[in-house]
């Protein structure tokens, strides 16, 4: 280091002695001059002023600092880092200087926008996105216009979470123009995410075209629900008489979502519609809103109608209705439908019958013991845990399925009802909203279950989900998880820290970070990060970067030396969030 003071000193003396005309006379000057290149965005020409500066006073803290403002914005991102490394060799006590680390994580971070690799700017609006900082918001408008497609459906996504305009703009304008269909639907849902109610006579039209596909259609309706307003009892009266099916579902979701129980007799003629899926939902509706009659006429018998229903669907969700109001032919119906020789009608029925929670036993607890269908028992199991019944035993149903079921799993919802099931998804272009993760995230919540049941077996069951090879997290995965681990799951799994298998203690540390935020994971993570592969290294700084503890800012600095563009990217983000969150 003392070394490197008497190089730059006499390299000093020297230029100041051969060429004092050369430069504008003192620091002061070349600062002000580099911040000048700065405001008008000449950041070439900032950054030769700033060298130029330091030829002639090179111990000066603001020439330094700005030369290497300079250069982050001009994207010279290898140029940027060296200067860093030789500013704290020769002013130590500037390692913590919080300003400018900020400068070096935000010149990594846009410096990544630029990448010819898709995945390296999709770590770049990623990063932009957890910083949760206004600087943020260019990137992510960058990622909206990016030419991959799964960049702009990744950035649609993040979008829902801001109310810049800006960003509304842009996802109005992807609307209209976006052609590729996952993007699409990504969008439709940010608009109601972002509740734009703009877009609303736009998405209603679009409803009423003959072209637009089932799954659009269901991605619209979501939307319109979260961004609809205040409903009136014309709205719903238009929407329910309207020829289009999907304009009637909607008017039994709004009538649901608005809690508009004197709209329920504009609902109930809907319960004999020609469409399965009209059906369904008016007598979810009717159930939700825990209607009796309607102008005199008992709501159960006109259940009891389409028990046999050409839907099975239909039937369930009539046999689910009449068992809300304890009618016995209810649990009739179910018991048929849980005998049915079709695997997925069985499932479902078994998920609608312990949504009916203690209405739905003593059913419950014989279809559980009867049944040999593994997703039959594990859904029933949920419903006996859900009224603290048969806990052990249920417990165990799903600390079998666990263990022995090697289908990838997932949650179905579209009956209003959640469904645990094998899931046939076999590829997706999206990687966060792959089987693999989908299924992680799914064991995941039954391993919290056993764990705020205190099963016995229930840090076993941890332990060998944390010891499959393939396990993993990814950061965008994570973000969509809406709750945090209970507080018994994280215990458990704190606990497996110090187990033997280094496999195990790094995989507990990256849930303790990503599920708990937790700083007792950082050193298992820190002092793993030599020794594994890149792809582990990316989860291990995701996790550093999900803490946000200020503690890991030397650890993180280090990473930016990294040759890896890619953990160069996330180690800034992890930075930003550790300053500021």
């Amino acid at each position: 280091m003392l070394f490197m003071r008497e190089i730059i000193f006499w390299i000093g003396c020297t230029l100041a002695f051969l060429c004092p005309a050369a430069g504008y006379g003192n620091e002061e000057t070349y600062v002000q001059a580099v911040h000048a290149h700065l405001r008008i965005k000449d950041f070439g020409s900032a950054s030769q002023e700033a060298k130029e500066g330091l030829y002639l006073f090179p111990y000066s803290k603001p020439l330094w600092a700005a030369y290497i403002k300079a250069l982050a914005k001009q994207g010279n991102e290898k140029e940027m880092l060296a200067i860093w490394k030789n500013y704290i060799e020769i002013f130590p006590e500037e390692k913590n200087n919080r300003a400018l680390i900020e400068t070096l994580a935000w010149g990594v971070i846009e410096h990544a926008t630029f990448s010819s690799l898709p995945t390296i700017r999709f770590m770049s609006i990623l990063s932009a996105f957890f910083s949760q900082d206004v600087k943020g918001i260019k990137i992510l408008l960058k990622g909206l216009r990016d030419k991959n497609s799964a960049l702009r459906s990744a950035s649609a996504q993040m979008s829902a979470h801001c109310r810049d305009q800006e960003i509304k703009e842009e996802i109005l304008r992807l609307f209209r123009e976006e052609t590729v269909w996952n993007v699409r639907l990504q969008v439709i849902r940010t608009l109601g995410l972002m509740k734009m109610k703009e877009a609303k006579q736009a998405l209603l039209a679009l409803l009423q075209k003959t072209t637009t596909t089932a799954e659009e259609t269901r991605v619209v309706i979501e939307s319109l629900v979260n961004l609809w307003g205040v409903a009136t009892r014309e709205d719903i009266s238009r929407l329910a008489k309207n020829k289009r099916a999907a304009l009637r579902l909607l008017a039994c979701e709004v009538v649901a979502h608005c809690n508009m129980k004197d709209a329920i007799d504009l609902i109930i003629p809907l319960i004999n519609d020609s469409h399965a899926q009209v059906r369904q939902a008016a007598l979810w509706v009717s159930g939700y809103l825990r209607i009796q009659e309607v102008k005199g006429e008992t709501l159960l018998l006109i259940a009891e109608k389409k028990l046999e229903d050409i839907d099975p669907l239909v039937g369930i969700k009539a046999a689910w209705l009449l068992t809300l109001n304890n009618s016995l032919k209810g649990q009739e119906a179910f018991t048929k439908c849980l005998e049915s020789p079709s695997r997925d009608v069985r499932i479902i029925a078994a998920a609608n019958l312990a949504a009916c929670g203690k209405y739905g036993f003593p059913l419950i607890e014989e279809q559980f013991k009867k049944s040999t269908d593994p997703y039959v028992r594990i859904n029933l199991a949920l419903g006996l845990i859900s009224q603290r019944a048969e806990i052990q035993k249920a417990c165990q149903a799903l600390y079998q399925g666990l263990a022995h079921l090697k289908e990838k799993w997932s949650w179905d919802e579209k009956s209003h009802v959640r469904a645990l099931i094998p899931n046939r998804l076999r590829h997706s272009d999206d990687p966060d909203i792959s089987p693999a993760i989908i299924d992680q995230i799914t064991r995941l919540e039954i391993l919290n279950i056993l764990a705020i049941m205190r099963y016995p077996q229930a840090q076993q069951a941890i332990k060998s989900f944390l010891e499959e090879k393939t396990w993993g997290i990814t950061a965008m995965a994570s973000a969509t998880l809406l709750s945090e681990g209970d507080q018994m799951a994280l215990d458990l799994v704190q606990e497996l820290l110090n187990d033997e298998d280094v496999q195990v203690r790094v995989q507990a540390a990256l849930i303790m970070a990503r599920w708990g935020k937790s700083e007792t994971a950082l050193q298992t993570l820190s002092k793993a990060f030599p020794g594994v592969d890149r792809e582990m290294k990316e989860h291990i700084l995701e996790g550093i970067m999900h803490v946000s503890s200020p503690q890991s800012i030397p650890f993180l600095l280090d990473c930016l030396q990294d040759p890896y563009q890619s953990l160069r990217v996330i180690a800034a983000a992890g930075l930003i969030m550790c300053l500021y969150h």
